[in-house]
């Protein structure tokens, strides 16, 4: 895959403070070890993982899945208890 390994490429070049995936089916493919991070009612909204021995989170897609304000409002939570700027 050559889109995958330029941007393998470009991660190990700019070595980011965090790396964030929009989608979770996704992040599996690329952290096929990932586990659940957040879930409310049941929906899981936020995974964890590595990508190339980076660590990594996966969220669930912010258009497609059809989040809802409360769910929006969770995962906001979350990244903000987590990542600084």
């Amino acid at each position: 895959m050559p889109s995958l390994e330029r941007a393998r490429r470009i991660i190990k070049t700019l070595q980011p403070r965090h790396l964030l995936v929009i989608g979770l089916e996704t992040f599996g493919r690329l952290a096929p070890s990932a586990t659940s991070a957040l879930e409310r009612n049941g929906r899981c909204l936020v995974e964890q993982g590595e990508i190339w021995g980076m660590a990594a989170f996966g969220v669930i897609h912010l258009s497609g899945a059809h989040v809802s304000g409360a769910d929006f409002d969770a995962i906001k939570a979350y990244f903000g208890e987590r990542i600084s700027n």
